[in-house]
């Protein structure tokens, strides 16, 4: 049965990154990047263009290309560095963020999920505030025009930096002096050595026009996408989600979040319990809601269920293994003092 659910949903997430795979680095990708690199060369030859024309429309369509993809590997970085920061890099912030927009939009539904799984309600409520953050809000359009920005500059002031060699020469010393800062291969400018510039501080000058042409039409073409996590490298949402929400476990009794952000070998605790009366406790003898937590009954001789009821605490006689601490006021009680008796509550 769990291999069963386990594929259920692996299948369309394994379809998913496989055709995101092969829209980029199949082999057909390839050949439509190259073929139309060709075609604007042979639109250029039929038309009897200038060998100087033909070197710079093809040292463009080379330029073009990775700085697009140099861009959409940097924004996914930008965003992730951005969205801890705004949370201090603090689950206790998080928490805050996340009660806060629960209390404004009074949605029920919404205060089940939290309560009842407070990790994956926090994966929804990260990612559609990324979503919120970088289109509403402009963040990734933002970034996009100043990766671009910074990338054109920097091809820009090379191409003003290289001095008026052959075009040959030129584009060794070019190659070069970028690689470091945007790596390009020797091979994408192989249409490009095969021309001959008559003038190369022209070639420069109308180079470096052209270079402001591009720039404009990355930053249009980001523009245009809606949906970060679509253009993010496969796990960055995630990486997001985990560095601020870390620890997934909860308090076994009140289901309390662990205040912890990372993956702690230390004991699990929780900043402040919650009644546990949200996970169905209430009183034996009159059946209300019971609006104590567990902070208050570790003082008591409260006995509790571990989980949902599958078997009394009984961590004196160490069989529950759970590895929880609860804080009082002044110091930190060990949930291993509870005593497993249930005369003054009931859990599910």
């Amino acid at each position: 049965m769990l291999n069963v659910l386990v594929f259920h949903r692996c299948v369309p997430l394994f379809e998913q990154k496989n055709k995101e795979y092969r829209e980029k680095h199949s082999m057909k990708a390839k050949l439509d990047a190259q073929r139309r690199v060709v075609w604007g060369h042979f639109i250029d030859t039929v038309q009897q263009k200038s060998s100087d024309i033909v070197a710079r429309n093809r040292f463009c369509d080379v330029i073009r290309g990775h700085v697009e993809e140099n861009v959409k590997q940097q924004i996914p970085d930008l965003i992730y560095k951005t969205i801890i920061e705004t949370f201090q890099m603090s689950k206790h912030e998080l928490c805050i963020e996340i009660l806060e927009d629960l209390a404004v939009k009074e949605q029920f539904n919404s205060y089940v999920l939290y309560i009842s799984d407070p990790y994956t309600y926090a994966s929804r409520w990260i990612s559609d505030y990324i979503d919120r953050k970088c289109f509403a809000d402009g963040l990734y359009y933002e970034f996009a025009d100043m990766e671009t920005n910074r990338i054109v500059t920097i091809i820009s002031d090379t191409v003003r930096k290289v001095g008026n060699e052959n075009l040959n020469e030129w584009l060794k010393i070019f190659e070069k002096e970028i690689e470091n800062k945007l790596p390009i291969s020797s091979d994408s400018f192989s249409l490009v050595r095969e021309q001959t510039v008559s003038d190369m501080e022209d070639f420069r000058n109308k180079l470096i026009q052209e270079l402001k042409n591009i720039s404009e039409e990355i930053k249009d073409k980001f523009s245009k996408d809606c949906f970060f996590s679509n253009m993010a490298k496969p796990h960055s949402i995630r990486k997001i989600i985990e560095k601020l929400w870390g620890c997934k476990c909860v308090c076994p009794f009140c289901k309390e979040p662990c205040q912890w952000n990372t993956n702690h070998s230390r004991s699990h605790s929780c900043i402040q319990h919650r009644p546990v009366g949200l996970i169905g406790s209430s009183w034996k003898t009159n059946g209300a809601l019971n609006i104590e937590s567990c902070s208050f009954f570790v003082q008591t001789n409260t006995g509790f269920n571990c989980g949902r009821g599958i078997a009394l605490c009984e961590r004196e006689s160490g069989k529950c293994k759970k590895n929880w601490e609860n804080r009082r006021v002044s110091s930190i009680q060990g949930i291993q003092n509870i005593r497993p008796r249930l005369e003054h509550s009931s859990l599910p």
